[in-house]
């Protein structure tokens, strides 16, 4: 065995790796494959659980660079050096690569295939209908998870599937109440469906779980606007407003109610701020009503 410094081996670094990472001692079990890879430049299996170890521990380029080195030692490498490696680049916001290793790493080892990052990756790439099939694979698996149905739902809603969005969102919601964007989605998606009474419950429950989230108050203040309450909608869209002076289509909404109470000046003042924050439909609006 090479002996290393303090009498250990390469080998005896390696095994006290090993049982680092298997007792989730991570940072412990990097400094051991440290010193096994200073001497042993060849060792797949070090370089894949250190790079392992990095992605546990939010060092995703790092996991990268090693999990890269394990696959150009093994290219035959276990199916979870892909996965891992995806989901670090999952985590980079490099999708497409993301999206080749999961299934490579999915072609390794079938039944054991992980569907949850695969759909987070289609998802991203707007592929939501792989997205929805994915997430419905990993339900299929384990049906305990509420991010799945949240996922699904918002693959859904950009395929304008408010029904079954809706449903999922519904779903997520009881498996675990507490994720607000959950219930701003939710809200979403009922006033596609045009329910917009039972939207504004809804995002009344998202205002009240996160009383700072300015997206529920604007959206809350589109279905008071759609019920004719015009007074109401303009106190939401204000405090949306308060929250978020830089989102233009609050203005925008802010300044339809306000044309629909008959203060076309105060609306236009709005269609202006909308427009200069780059929200292009008010531009629209402003030029056919305030020229």
């Amino acid at each position: 065995l090479t002996a290393l410094g303090c009498g250990q081996s390469v080998e005896e670094y390696f095994l006290s790796g090993k049982s680092k990472y298997y007792s989730a001692d991570y940072q412990g079990a990097i400094l051991d494959f440290d010193q096994v890879i200073r001497r042993d430049t060849l060792n797949a299996e070090a370089y894949q659980l250190r790079g392992v170890s990095k992605y546990i521990l939010e060092d995703h380029l790092g996991a990268i660079l090693d999990l890269d080195k394990s696959i150009e030692l093994n290219p035959l490498a276990i199916a979870s050096t892909y996965r891992f490696r995806g989901l670090a680049k999952l985590r980079s916001e490099d999708y497409k690569g993301a999206l080749r290793d999961i299934k490579d790493g999915n072609n390794l080892d079938p039944p054991n295939a992980s569907y949850y990052p695969l759909g987070v990756a289609k998802y991203n790439l707007e592929d939501y209908r792989g997205a929805i099939i994915a997430f419905s694979n990993s339900i299929g698996q384990d049906s305990t998870y509420a991010s799945q149905y949240g996922y699904r739902g918002m693959a859904k809603m950009a395929l304008k599937d408010y029904t079954g969005a809706a449903n999922d969102f519904n779903r997520a919601i009881e498996i675990d109440s507490s994720t607000v964007d959950n219930y701003s989605l939710l809200g979403v998606c009922l006033q596609g469906l045009e329910d917009h009474l039972t939207a504004i419950k809804v995002l009344t429950r998202a205002i009240e779980m996160d009383p700072l989230n300015s997206e529920a108050y604007t959206l809350r203040g589109v279905s008071k606007h759609q019920q004719g309450h015009y007074i109401e909608a303009i106190t939401d869209l204000d405090k949306s407003i308060e929250l978020d002076p830089s989102a233009g289509i609050s203005y925008m909404k802010r300044g339809r109610a306000r044309y629909e109470l008959g203060d076309h000046y105060g609306a236009c003042v709005d269609f202006s701020r909308a427009k200069d924050l780059g929200h292009l439909p008010a531009e629209v609006i402003f030029i056919s009503r305030c020229n």
